[in-house]
């Protein structure tokens, strides 16, 4: 049976942007086509005098949709600054303990002054040993994960300063590191994805920007009841805007996904949603007012207003509704091992975030230091979760995924230190009291979001080049201390993680970098992503350099 799903694409985060008065392009690692954000649309059109300068352009920045694997804390530690240095390529290479390899090559051609190609090239995993199964009771268990990726970008800029680009990406997974499976077992990820669209384009007071993509996943291992689950979705973007006068405008959004599920079992439906909006800002405020509507019949705000109290700090208050996507890769990076029951159809439709209204404060750099509080209520349906795990009677583990209402009150509070160049600290926390309804009952907590989190990461400059880094992230699970772990019917344990990095900038022309980082410092017994046993205290070396 052939069924299809459309969910929404752009989805604003709890803090959106205000309206910006000039033309803004914004790079989003993101494999879905991703216009500019409606809140971020421009109010006043200004048509820039553009000049085509290659390496300013991020061709090769593609998505990463898989970073919650518990591999990934020990990615390169400096990849990002020397990438950003950038002018043709980039390479960085590393290895360390337990079979960890970390590499990298990109390089952009310029084919004409208006024409240039990104390759892009990855690989990265691990091979470590857990000492104990708890599941299958058996020691030394191999676990490993190993991820290859290759994306292309071309890129066209005409002369009116707009962009043509054309890219794609193929991954590939092959991992074992949960260790609750059959041994025979093989677990294969399979994600490959194609986009075209152009960048914002500007006449006179009229803006207008799109793109159309392809994204196809595999999910194939032995443990899973439908031996393997396919995905295929087509994805369409666009928005247009019209200033009105300089400080006000009206714009409009329209999006579309629809999905092709290789099981029969799984159902879904193609929607479309439109999001009309009128914005307004000045010196004192700025203001947006518009609505979501989707075909399925979902009707939503979409409202904020924010008070400018100086030129650092504002006060805002909004509310709005939206749809999101509950496609594959939503429900891997809940659980990897995500399945559905085998005995009735599983609808998967997009979640429905009916209201989600927030207050919040944000400030600008006051002696160094900014931030953002924030706090809000958020009631939606179709919210996905692992339900439950489940024994097969060859001992296989299925991780049941289910979709349910869920209401979630929330607290953030974002802070950002930096003293010149010698000190930056970046602090997270999250507060979540957090329910979801199932069989007409509301239960507390969920599994895929932390009741409480806390992450830091300090940087701090030692001598001239000489760098030092500290990451610290707790993470606490609703009702985990009173679960049994090596039950199937068990709760996310608490999670604390520390690791802790050197890197060095040599002093030549070539931006090159040595680092030195490790992970998992306190040799936590579970991972902080899905409460895997840990493969112990893990150290990465290498080097990353940009030409």
């Amino acid at each position: 049976m052939k069924q299809t799903i459309i969910t929404v694409m752009a989805i604003c985060g709890v803090t959106p942007a205000m309206a910006q008065l000039d033309n803004t392009v914004e790079v989003t690692n993101e494999v879905k086509p991703v216009v500019t954000d409606v809140t971020k649309m421009p109010v006043r059109s200004q048509k820039a005098e553009t000049q085509v300068t290659h390496y300013t352009m991020e061709y090769a920045v593609q998505d990463q949709p898989f970073d919650n694997f518990v591999e990934d804390p020990l990615g390169n530690y400096e990849s990002e600054a020397v990438w950003k240095g950038r002018k043709k390529g980039y390479i960085h290479m590393g290895g360390g303990a337990l079979g960890k390899l970390d590499g990298r090559v990109a390089y952009e051609f310029d084919l004409t002054d208006n024409d240039a190609l990104d390759i892009d090239f990855s690989l990265k995993g691990f091979n470590g040993k857990v000492k104990e199964n708890r599941f299958l009771g058996v020691e030394d268990w191999k676990s490993r994960f190993y991820k290859n990726r290759a994306a292309l970008k071309y890129n066209h800029r005409f002369s009116n300063g707009v962009d043509f680009f054309a890219k794609g990406a193929f991954e590939n997974h092959v991992f074992n590191y949960m260790g609750n499976t059959l041994r025979t077992d093989k677990q294969h990820d399979v994600l490959a994805n194609a986009v075209v669209g152009f960048t914002p384009y500007t006449s006179a007071r009229f803006t207008v920007e799109g793109s159309a993509g392809v994204e196809f996943f595999s999910q194939n291992h032995l443990f899973n009841l439908r031996k393997e689950l396919g995905e295929t979705v087509l994805h369409l973007d666009a928005s247009a805007s019209y200033s009105l006068t300089d400080n006000q405008g009206i714009g409009l959004g329209l999006g579309g996904v629809h999905s092709h599920y290789g099981n029969e079992e799984l159902k879904g439906e193609t929607r479309l949603f439109f999001t009309p909006h009128y914005m307004c800002e000045n010196d004192e405020m700025a203001l947006k007012l518009g609505v979501f509507v989707s075909n399925t019949g979902h009707v939503a705000p979409d409202a904020r207003l924010t008070f400018h109290l100086d030129s650092n700090s504002d006060v805002y208050v909004g509310a709005r509704g939206y749809e999101e996507d509950n496609d594959f890769r939503r429900l891997h990076d809940i659980h990897p091992y995500f399945s559905f029951r085998s005995d009735a159809e599983t609808e998967l439709v997009a979640e429905f975030h009916q209201i989600d209204a927030f207050v919040g404060y944000r400030f600008g750099k006051l002696n160094g230091l900014s931030g953002d509080v924030n706090a809000g209520y958020d009631y939606s349906t179709n919210s996905p979760d692992m339900a439950s795990m489940e024994f097969a009677p060859d001992g296989r583990l299925f991780h049941q995924t289910e979709l349910s209402k869920n209401r979630r009150f929330y607290i953030n509070a974002d802070f950002t230190y930096a003293y010149g160049d010698v000190l930056k600290i970046v602090a997270h926390h999250q507060l979540n009291i957090e329910k979801g309804k199932t069989a007409d009952k509301w239960e507390k907590g969920s599994f895929s979001t932390p009741a409480f989190e806390m992450d830091w990461k300090l940087d701090a400059k030692l001598v001239n080049g000489l760098y030092a880094g500290i990451d610290w992230n707790f993470a606490n699970y609703t009702n985990a201390a009173d679960s049994d772990p090596s039950t199937p019917d068990y709760n996310r344990p608490n999670t604390v993680n520390l690791g802790a990095s050197l890197r060095y900038t040599l002093p030549i022309q070539q931006p090159v970098t040595l680092f030195v980082k490790g992970d998992n410092l306190l040799n936590q017994k579970y991972d902080r992503y899905f409460g895997y046993r840990n493969i112990g205290t893990n150290f990465l070396a290498g080097f990353a350099m940009s030409f």
